[in-house]
């Protein structure tokens, strides 16, 4: 399943509850929280600079399962 990816998020702030890790990938994923609603935060490095995108936000749930599915390779 391929994600809607988004430069911009509707939040100001965030709490990042879970992250993959960055050290040795060139794509890394954080689970946020913010507002009462979950999305996820994608990084990666393009040409040189670090691309910052965000997933469309979902209800606890939801995200969570998104987030799983990112983690076993079947969301992206």
């Amino acid at each position: 399943m391929r994600l809607d990816w988004r430069a911009s998020v509707q939040f100001d702030r965030c709490r990042v509850a879970a992250w993959t890790c960055a050290e040795h990938l060139r794509v890394w994923y954080e689970l946020c929280r913010a507002g009462g609603l979950v999305f996820l935060r994608r990084t990666h490095q393009r040409g040189g600079h670090l691309v910052v995108t965000y997933s469309e936000a979902w209800v606890e749930r939801r995200g969570v399962e998104m987030w799983a599915g990112v983690l076993s390779g079947r969301v992206r």
